[in-house]
């Protein structure tokens, strides 16, 4: 009678594992989407006799905040100001700025400046509390500078998406400059997707923060961005609070409402991953959530090779599902952005470095648009 080697068994049951993470990753990707609302089909704005103010927190924003502007000008309902709180920019981004100030007449623009953050503060909670600070619509719009308008009745809808007290944050489209950024944002949407996000009739515990729309009494109501301000990743906390409230949080598929540029390079991107992996997570939590992804991203196709070389066969087998599980589910986050869906087959080595970086994140520092931002 002949047994299985008890490291060629160990081996299985450490890729059975992996292969369970990655049929739940496709799982929640699925669910998420489901769970995601269609804009609204009322061609008339619930809110349109409200005045709406915009707020874009821009730092070096010199070659999006054009394109921003452009896409507010051509929306049917026009906001009555848009405020640009430039958060230390360094390139041309106050002189593009104020040149837009004067030009544009379908909306007042309005410019501050901010030198330097005070202490306790995340640089963009204080340039969005500025904004709301000096702004005076019933309704307040965040939008990050690098964000357009793709369509005439992207701010339509989500004004639509309101009622009462509630939240209404656009899911994206996420437009990438580059393959390395396209093969990032396709682990990136599998992992948010698949592990936090949405479920039907579930109060969410995020939102997209690039574009939300929220009642001035209902910010108020949350403490605004004062009650959030050492916070790296706003629109988590903004979200546990709105939960810890009852307020409503509402997401609508803005994929054609919405595009956002993201990171450009591979360094930008994994950037945006620590600071990523710190939201709503202590340091500890997000080092060990980093080694995890790590692990399920590099176990699959390295017991495929393993088993291969060493004719273990039991391996083999398991190996090839969770391979086809970990390429399934990243196809799906792919196909989310309209990536193409060779993506997932790079995914591995892309999933290894984010997990690295998740684990590094338990230093606490985050580097952001050219800043080193220390995380408490």
């Amino acid at each position: 009678m002949s047994f299985i080697d008890p490291r060629i068994l160990l081996g299985c049951v450490v890729v059975s594992l992996a292969t369970l993470f990655w049929v739940w990753a496709a799982l929640g990707v699925r669910l998420s989407l489901g769970a995601v609302s269609g804009a609204s089909e009322d061609r008339e704005a619930k809110f349109g006799g409200r005045g709406i103010s915009i707020i874009v927190p821009a730092r070096n924003a010199e070659h999006e905040l054009e394109d921003l502007i452009a896409s507010l000008r051509r929306q049917a309902l026009l906001p009555q100001e848009v405020i640009i709180v430039d958060d230390g920019s360094t390139d041309s981004t106050p002189l593009i700025a104020s040149r837009l100030a004067g030009e544009v007449r379908e909306f007042k623009i309005k410019y501050f400046r901010v030198d330097s953050t005070p202490s306790g503060w995340a640089p963009k909670n204080w340039a969005s509390f500025l904004g709301f600070r000096n702004s005076s619509g019933d309704i307040m719009v965040f939008i990050d500078s690098d964000v357009s308008l793709t369509s005439p009745d992207s701010i339509k809808a989500l004004i639509n998406g309101l009622g009462g007290k509630r939240i209404v944050s656009a899911m994206p489209s996420f437009r990438c400059l580059s393959k390395v950024c396209e093969a990032l944002e396709t682990v990136l949407t599998t992992l948010i997707l698949g592990f936090k996000g949405f479920k039907a009739g579930s109060r969410p515990g995020w939102f997209f923060g690039c574009c939300w729309a929220v009642t001035r009494e209902a910010y108020e109501e949350l403490g605004t961005h004062s009650a959030f301000r050492e916070c790296v990743v706003e629109e988590v906390c903004i979200a546990s609070e709105a939960m810890r409230r009852r307020l409503e949080v509402r997401v609508i598929d803005g994929r054609g409402l919405f595009a956002t540029t993201w990171h450009e390079g591979l360094a930008e991107g994994l950037h945006a991953v620590s600071r990523l992996a710190l939201a709503g997570s202590s340091r500890k939590a997000s080092a060990l959530s980093g080694l995890i992804v790590a692990s399920s991203y590099l176990i699959p196709p390295l017991s495929l090779v393993v088993s291969l070389l060493t004719g273990a066969y039991p391996l083999l087998w398991v190996s090839i599902a969770a391979s086809t599980a970990l390429i399934a589910a990243n196809s799906l986050g792919a196909k989310v952005n309209g990536f193409s869906p060779l993506h997932s087959l790079t995914s591995p080595i892309t999933g290894f470095l984010v997990g690295v970086y998740m684990a590094l994140s338990f230093r606490g520092k985050v580097t952001w648009r050219g800043r080193v931002i220390e995380v408490r």
